[in-house]
């Protein structure tokens, strides 16, 4: 899980980049992504270029942002 705003400062691909590295592994794993923000679009471009966007929910801004964080695994 990665909840933050979607910014470069923040740096939100890294977390598909970990993404990448783990299916490459063989490791079966989803990313869920809270927040808005610029790189938005180039997350979303990311992960059809890499064929990885069903494996990410980009779910935006949420007020519950501690549900998701006690659900994740990581």
């Amino acid at each position: 899980i990665s909840a933050c705003r979607l910014v470069r400062d923040k740096r939100p691909d890294l977390s598909v980049t970990i993404l990448e590295k783990l299916l490459a592994k063989g490791i079966d794993a989803k990313l869920i992504i809270l927040g808005n923000g610029d790189m938005k679009p180039e997350i979303e471009a990311k992960l059809i270029a890499k064929n990885i966007q069903d494996k990410v929910f980009l779910l935006g801004r949420v007020s519950n942002v501690l549900d998701y964080l006690a659900a994740s695994d990581v």
